[in-house]
């Protein structure tokens, strides 16, 4: 048990990591992405951005921790697709989307490692 939390808290311990890796998804979007979109980036791109984020993840990032977020959990697209039936190209905006939220977080060290999406 102490090696499992030993290797959970070692990007952390060790600065790669920030507390906000801890956030689930959906507030770290809320509380860091969105708004620095909305300082660096067209008004128009904010607005589709926090559109996507309403409408189609936010219940579904709410439960899932940054740092814990793995390939796998892309299922959500799939879930989506079923649920609303939109098309390939609503699909590749929410995948860009998420692309864009992690990249945001590893230049913020809010997460380590690869891109997930």
């Amino acid at each position: 048990m102490r090696s499992l939390l030993d290797d959970i808290l070692r990007p952390l311990n060790n600065g790669k990591t920030r507390a906000q890796s801890a956030l689930p998804i959906a507030g770290f979007v809320e509380d860091h992405d969105l708004p620095f979109v909305e300082e660096n980036y067209k008004p128009s791109t904010f607005v589709g951005y926090r559109k996507t984020r309403k409408k189609y993840l936010s219940p579904r990032l709410a439960k899932i921790v940054l740092r814990d977020f793995r390939t796998v959990d892309l299922r959500l697209l799939e879930n989506i697709h079923r649920e609303r039936n939109v098309g390939r190209a609503t699909l590749k905006h929410i995948e860009a989307f998420l692309s864009g939220v992690f990249t945001y977080a590893k230049s913020k060290r809010a997460r380590d490692g690869v891109n997930r999406v």
